[in-house]
């Protein structure tokens, strides 16, 4: 995968988000256009403030389908989708070149075949999210949202249980020289200035205090890791630890997601690395390093082997992704028969033409502590 972070300069343009008015939108079918094709070849539309779903063909891009797509909630609420990358429609990562477009058996196969590397790891076959019983009816939403509609909702780090997750300290420790040359890069690549006036602007910048220049770089920073959104993956449908910490001492259920089903979108997510020094950004240094504090976590939090898709200015918003992708739903131990029968009905609403949903229920080990994943029959 790669990051477009740009300067710190360019950092305080924000490309602002369009949102429909619930109004106009009314009555509009929604489609499963991503990344500039469609998904399950079908449809879905919300009409009359309520949620229906239909099956129809789509061989095309449908007309009302933007790049940047909009749409409202069944309570008429504007959604925003989060902005496309710079070369949206290109792959992230070479490996994956000829992947998106295989059928679902061929890529599964080939994604198997793929080699990982310190740069490019391999990825999963399955990646995995844990969710509280359904105990709200905008739980439910959030369900319907993963196994019916097919979008991910980007957190923000702000939104996160650990305040350490997604921040670094900046260094401004740099040679003058060092400070010159990336003052001159920053001016060079957004002044509009002439040569006279560029050259003005760097001596003017080589002037200013560095305690200055940290206090205003590290809000940036600050700023920018805060506008990032955010969707977790777990690695361990038996963690022990991950379905009391995130699936409300075992009464949730866990979701399964095979990455083959939609690896455009799947392979987004990168692994989390667990550390115990705190990353630092030195500013004067390459701009990639803000990488770590995307993918860097304390070490303690090893036990939940993340993957996350980070999405530059994506926060609070909507990614798109195939809801085929949903292949299990694994309820924990102590779920309760109402709250099962409750995800039954969520799933029911799904499209016709995507694969069923299997059912499994996570069991105490006899004689050991591990969970076992049974089939649920009934």
């Amino acid at each position: 995968m790669r990051y477009q972070f740009g300067t710190w300069m360019h950092i305080l343009y924000f490309t602002p988000y369009q949102v429909v008015d619930p109004a106009r939108a009314r009555g509009c079918l929604i489609c499963t256009h991503f990344h500039g094709q469609f998904y399950g070849g079908h449809l879905l539309c919300e009409r009359d403030g309520g949620r229906s779903v239909a099956g129809v063909p789509a061989p095309g891009v449908h007309s009302g389908c933007a790049r940047s797509e909009q749409m409202t909630s069944s309570a008429g609420k504007a959604i925003r989708y989060a902005p496309l990358r710079p070369n949206d429609l290109a792959p992230r990562d070479p490996r994956f070149e000829t992947l998106f477009s295989l059928p679902y058996r061929q890529a599964r196969r080939a994604l198997a075949r793929v080699p990982g590397n310190a740069e490019h790891p391999r990825y999963p076959r399955f990646q995995y999210k844990y969710r509280a019983p359904l105990s709200k009816p905008e739980h439910a939403d959030h369900l319907r949202d993963l196994a019916v509609v097919g979008r991910f909702w980007l957190s923000s780090p702000r939104d996160f249980n650990d305040p350490f997750d997604m921040t670094a300290r900046l260094s401004m420790e740099s040679t003058a020289s060092e400070r010159r040359a990336r003052f001159i890069k920053m001016v060079g690549q957004f002044s509009k200035s002439d040569r006279k006036g560029r050259r003005e602007e760097v001596r003017r910048f080589m002037a200013r205090p560095l305690g200055e220049w940290q206090r205003a770089m590290q809000s940036t920073m600050d700023k920018h890791l805060d506008s990032f959104g955010v969707f977790s993956f777990a690695g361990d449908p038996r963690s022990i630890l991950m379905w009391s910490h995130y699936a409300r001492d075992h009464t949730g259920f866990c979701l399964q997601f095979e990455v083959a089903r939609d690896a455009r979108a799947l392979t987004e997510a990168v692994p989390v690395k667990y550390v115990e020094d705190y990353p630092v950004y030195r500013w004067a240094g390459d701009e990639e390093q803000i990488r770590s504090a995307l993918i860097h976590k304390f070490k303690q939090w090893e036990y939940e082997k993340e993957w996350r898709i980070p999405w530059a200015e994506g926060a609070h918003t909507y990614v798109r992704f195939n809801p085929a992708a949903l292949s299990d739903v694994i309820f924990g131990m102590r779920a309760s028969d109402p709250m099962i029968s409750q995800v039954r009905a969520v799933l029911g609403e799904r499209p016709a033409g995507l694969p069923p949903v299997r059912l499994y229920r996570a069991e105490k080990h006899g004689s050991r502590y591990a969970l076992v994943i049974r089939r649920l029959t009934v």
